[in-house]
Parts: C-alpha cells; structure tokens; sequence
C-alpha cells in the first residue's frame, strides 16, 4: 500500500497554543504535486483569487 502524504498543523509553532494559521498555496504546491492523494491534521478553509492557473501540471 502507498504511503499518504500529510500536512501536518502545529499547535506549538509560534508558542502558547496557535488556533489559526495562513499559508501561501504555492508554499503547498510542490507536495500537492508529488502526491496527488494527500490528507490535512487540521480543517481547512481555500480562498481562490485567481483561477486562471491550474494545480496540475
């Protein structure tokens, strides 16, 4: 069976406990791109400003 990539949310980052965070997408991209089929440890809410590109090349 294949291994599933995951993002991971670090609670203790920044210090105290951390309830919120932003990431750029393209941080995100290149592991999106070698492993198609990834899971989250976190919920996760995606605004999209330009949908002129696609993720997948």
């Amino acid at each position: 069976m294949k291994d599933i990539y995951t993002f991971k949310f670090w609670k203790h980052k920044y210090g105290p406990e951390l309830l919120v965070d932003i990431v750029d997408y393209a941080v995100m991209l290149p592991p999106i791109r070698r492993h198609t089929t990834f899971t989250e440890t976190f919920y996760s809410i995606t605004i999209v400003l330009d949908y002129t590109s696609s993720i997948f090349f």
